[in-house]
């Protein structure tokens, strides 16, 4: 049986492996731990919040109290961590490009709650639009070695690695290149982080049909399968 190797931060993993429903073996070898950053700052008001993780979620309920504020989301887990800390969600997106579409003509103000690195950037998005967006940044990620655990499921397992991000794609390939490989498949979310690998030989990369949290579940369930 392959084993689901899961190498995001571990609170982001978990959500993940339990949303995916699998009976297959699982290890945490997390590469990237989230820290809340500006937690002293306050909150500027204004009519909507915008969380595009449930990171940013997680740092704000660190922060304030205040549920008086509607939110609107990208992916469900997002979704389902601010309802569950309280927070109205009025809509909620698969992905950040398809909310971009649909607020760059709304009159509101926006408070974007983010992390110090984010894959698509909002506010150049709607730099030519009359969004009155203000960003936020609430937490940082910081990358650590491959762990242990990861380097000996690797070498004596067939392991899936499901991959989010060019930053881990980076320093994860860069892993690889000092461990003896027994069968990894990787699995990314978009073209882009799969095209970091795209001079590797060594193991299997595929990529989601969409790049959105929902098809690279699919693709993982077919690969643990």
């Amino acid at each position: 049986m392959k084993t689901l190797l899961m190498i995001r931060d571990e609170q982001l993993a978990v959500d993940f492996v339990s949303a995916l429903g699998v009976s297959n073996p699982v290890v945490y070898a997390p590469m990237v731990t989230i820290e809340q950053v500006n937690a002293k700052q306050p909150i500027p008001v204004a009519d909507m919040l915008v969380f595009t993780s449930s990171n940013g979620v997680r740092a704000y309920r660190a922060m304030t109290k205040d549920r008086s504020v509607i939110a609107i989301c990208v992916g469900s887990v997002t979704e389902k961590v601010a309802v569950d800390e309280g927070i109205e969600v009025s809509k909620t997106y698969e992905t950040v490009a398809a909310l971009i579409e649909d607020i760059k003509d709304t009159s509101q103000s926006i408070v974007y709650l983010r992390g110090e690195v984010v894959s698509v950037d909002i506010a150049q998005a709607l730099s030519d639009t009359k969004v009155r967006l203000t960003e936020v940044i609430l937490y940082e990620q910081v990358f650590h070695k491959l762990p242990p655990q990861g380097v000996n499921e690797i070498e004596s397992s067939a392991v899936i690695v499901p991959i989010l991000s060019k930053e881990i794609a980076i320093r994860f390939l860069k892993a690889l290149t000092t461990i003896k490989s027994q069968n990894v498949t990787i699995i990314c979310i978009s073209a882009a982080v799969a095209a970091i690998f795209k001079d590797s030989a060594d193991f299997t990369v595929e990529t989601a049909s969409n790049p959105t949290r929902a098809a690279l579940m699919q693709m993982v369930k077919t690969a643990l399968s």
